[in-house]
């Protein structure tokens, strides 16, 4: 919560709350999904979809930054090169 408050000055509490819910529970859903990445699908292909979720969820919260009209203090570069394993 400390990075949206910092970084994106995001200091209402009804969207802080919408934050925390997701970020406890996405604990439980990414070791859910990892245990079915491992147990069903090729590391090739699970570095495909991770690249192209990580992708989409950018677009979300750049989206949700548009519509709440709010400009990060810092900008990210994401590495888009895949990884040899």
């Amino acid at each position: 919560m400390d990075g949206l408050k910092e970084f994106y000055n995001i200091n209402n509490d009804q969207t802080l709350e919408f934050f925390n819910a997701h970020q406890a529970y996405d604990v439980e859903h990414s070791r859910k999904v990892a245990e079915l990445i491992e147990t069903y699908v090729s590391p090739e292909r699970a570095e495909r979809a991770t690249i192209k979720a990580r992708d989409a969820q950018w677009q979300f919260l750049d989206g949700m930054c548009r519509m709440a009209d709010i400009h990060a203090n810092v900008k990210f570069k994401v590495n888009t090169t895949p990884h040899a394993t």
